[in-house]
């Protein structure tokens, strides 16, 4: 588990970190729901096909199903917009290797053995957990001073 010495300093730049998990997390909720609502569209389509007599609320029905999809398309945006501002954030940090763990576990929303696994087998970064937890909170430390310095300019 990382050091938990790190919250005061690291707080407000971890809050952000953390909205991109759930922003991501939201982000597939929503293309969840924009499918079904699609297969929920094609079936009124295809029950109203023949039965013409039987559908006088298509037309309200279509109407309700297009404002929930521009609902969950701006749901999504909005999500990718908060991914990329956390992404723009990440690739402030010098060391790659802080980048690497921050992106795996802010936007890709990884556990802790997910980012060893990925570390070994895409980067080919061989660290025991303890040191990705070092690594993790060094990094929030920088990226909070990097935070500091554009807030001063």
């Amino acid at each position: 588990m990382p050091d938990q010495r790190t919250n005061g300093k690291t707080g407000t730049v971890k809050k952000l970190l953390q909205s991109a998990a759930k922003a991501r997390l939201e982000r597939l909720e929503c293309e969840r729901m924009l499918f079904m609502l699609k297969r929920e569209r094609a079936v009124l389509s295809e029950f109203c096909k023949d039965e013409t007599e039987q559908c006088p609320n298509q037309e309200a029905l279509c109407r309700l199903l297009d404002a929930q999809e521009r609902e969950l398309t701006e749901r999504m945006e909005d999500c990718l917009r908060q991914m990329r501002q956390v992404t723009l954030l990440i690739d402030l940090l010098p060391d790659r290797r802080h980048r690497v763990i921050l992106f795996l576990r802010y936007v890709d929303a990884l556990g802790w053995n997910a980012i060893r696994t990925t570390l070994e087998k895409e980067y080919d970064l061989w660290y025991e957990n303890r040191q990705i937890y070092r690594l993790h909170n060094a990094a929030l430390q920088e990226l909070e001073a990097c935070a500091a310095r554009i807030r001063r300019q």
